[in-house]
């Protein structure tokens, strides 16, 4: 129930009426309330986000009763915000004397939409905006009577949790499903090993700071019936695992698994739920993006931390990765990495569909590439071992060069720099080898990057082979201004070496406000008016 100073000695006979655990959510209790006689537990919230937080702490509920008295714009703004917070089935209520008189149509208009896209042809309703269809997907029924208004739900959200809230609101939320922190690395304040230049560029360069503030990261076991989707999915119950999240700290989670329906609340679609279930207990090593070079050693070598620890206490514990769909490939790359770290190939389970898992770990991301940004500085000792484990394997007649620049060939589709072969030609000059990664064994891959004093290269995937430098002084970064990760910025923050960035106009410019797909992957030509006379004196100075 959610009161205010205006409710009195009502609410006791609300509370006798309903059945099961009680909870009343108001700005303070007031003494007519009674609720110590009562077995109702008492939350103090001030604000509508405060009123959500605790809802996403003890829910879902099964009847949520808003005591608050407001204007129908007021209540359609607390029914918006909090309706998802009810379990399939769920009733939410609205007394009528609590609805104020007034002109403005809010709850009553919005029901009435919501009721009349629920009857709406399929076409029209595509049309509708996207609020609007899911309630009318969520909404089971209205019944308005003299007295109150009922609205039931229709089928079920989960709400998205994020990994600094996991171990507290699932402790509370949670009734099957048990979360044990079996590790915690304590935050800190990580100040960038090297230093940064960036050139002149045509619009503002955000995210090149030097001081990275890193949460506490855990390594924590989950024991219950989960659900392992795709995408890095995880979810039990109402509820979505901290780990299904690469960008666990921006304002919006998203997963490509799930439909989002708001900041706090998502929906599973049904053909990605699991039928099948594996035994045993597990590492969970999946990846947002499966298959891809750039996403595995960011998203997925950031998590390996936790691997010794977990595996101390399961001996009989398996690394687990999603493959896209059954026959989609060998997973090589990923085996290639796992194994090079010392996770054996008998102890890696590759799943090519949803399953259901009883015993799963998962570690916290030691990288953020995303606003706020951070990295852990251990990550590097995650680094050197993968490294180490690859190079074993590679072959000799590749002989490590001074300095590199890194390429791509004009197939590539996304960020294709049009005059690439011209800005190869300045580098060959100034004595830099040419090497196109893709083309090479990840063993060679690694062998030919750790020697480099100088790596330069255009900004993606094929830089990020320098986790395994082990001299990295300078790294040269030519980006369009458009580009707007910051993975290179990260690595060479724990490698502490230099930073030299040169931008160049993007063929589609980022929007003023927002963030445009787009104009990230926008092709672009290296600017040598702007950029070739600080160029060439860097390079002959290095």
């Amino acid at each position: 129930m959610l009161a205010d100073d205006e409710v009195g000695p009502e609410l006791m006979s609300v509370l006798a009426s309903e059945r099961g655990s009680a909870h009343v959510i108001a700005p303070e209790a007031r003494p007519v309330w009674e609720l110590a006689e009562s077995a109702a537990a008492f939350h103090a919230a001030k604000h509508l986000d405060e009123v959500n937080w605790v809802l996403k702490m003890v829910g879902p509920v099964d009847v949520f009763i808003n005591l608050t008295t407001k204007t129908p714009a007021g209540h359609e703004t607390d029914w918006d915000r909090l309706f998802f917070n009810l379990r399939k089935g769920g009733v939410y209520v609205i007394p009528r004397d609590r609805i104020q008189r007034d002109e403005e149509p809010g709850i009553f208009e919005r029901l009435v939409k919501v009721i009349a896209a629920q009857s709406a042809p399929h076409e029209a309703r595509r049309a509708m905006p996207a609020a609007i269809r899911e309630f009318a997907d969520s909404v089971g029924g209205v019944q308005l009577d003299r007295t109150e208004i009922r609205i039931s739900k229709a089928n079920q959200h989960f709400v998205k949790i994020r990994d600094a809230d996991g171990s507290r609101m699932l402790a509370v939320r949670s009734r099957e499903l048990t979360v044990r922190d079996v590790a915690v690395l304590p935050a800190q304040t990580f100040e960038h090993r090297g230093s940064v230049i960036s050139h002149e560029a045509g619009v503002p360069i955000p995210d090149l700071g030097t001081t990275f503030t890193v949460p506490a990261l855990k390594l924590r076991q989950y024991t219950g019936k989960i659900g392992m989707v795709s995408n890095a999915l995880l979810f039990a119950e109402e509820s979505i695992l901290p780990d299904s999240f690469r960008h666990h700290r921006t304002p919006g989670l998203i997963n490509p698994a799930i439909a989002n329906v708001n900041r706090d609340f998502a929906r599973i679609p049904e053909r990605v739920l699991p039928h099948t279930t594996r035994e045993g207990t597990f590492y969970h090593l999946d990846c947002e993006n499966s298959g891809h070079f750039g996403h595995l050693v960011t998203e997925v070598m950031s998590r390996l931390w936790g691997w010794e620890e977990a595996k101390k206490e399961c001996p009989d514990l398996k690394a687990i990765f999603r493959i896209r769909y059954p026959n989609e490939r060998d997973p090589l790359l990923e085996r290639r990495l796992f194994t090079a770290y010392g996770i054996s190939e008998a102890s890696i389970t590759w799943i090519t569909e949803p399953t259901w898992v009883d015993s799963i770990y998962a570690a916290s991301p030691m990288w953020h590439n995303a606003a706020p940004h951070y990295v852990h500085p251990d990550l590097l000792q995650v680094w050197q071992r993968v490294s180490q484990g690859l190079a074993r394997s590679a072959p000799r007649e590749v002989t490590p060069a001074d300095r590199l620049f890194i390429s791509r060939r004009d197939t590539m589709s996304n960020r294709a720099c049009r005059n690439a072969r011209e800005v190869e030609r300045i580098f060959r000059h100034h004595g830099f080898v040419v090497v196109y990664p893709e083309e090479l064994d990840l063993a060679q891959q690694a062998h030919l990057f750790r020697g480099p004093r100088v790596v330069a290269g255009f900004g993606g995937s094929g830089l990020f082979n320098i986790f395994n430098s082990e001299a990295l002084e300078h790294l040269i970064v030519l980006n369009h201004e458009s580009y707007t990760a910051r993975n290179e910025h990260l690595y060479a923050a724990v490698l502490g070496c230099t930073e030299h960035y040169f931008w160049s106009p993007a063929d589609v410019a980022q929007p003023v406000t927002g963030w445009s797909a787009d104009a990230y992957y926008s092709g672009w030509e290296f600017d040598f008016d702007r950029n070739l006379d600080s160029l060439t004196t860097l390079l002959r100075s290095l």
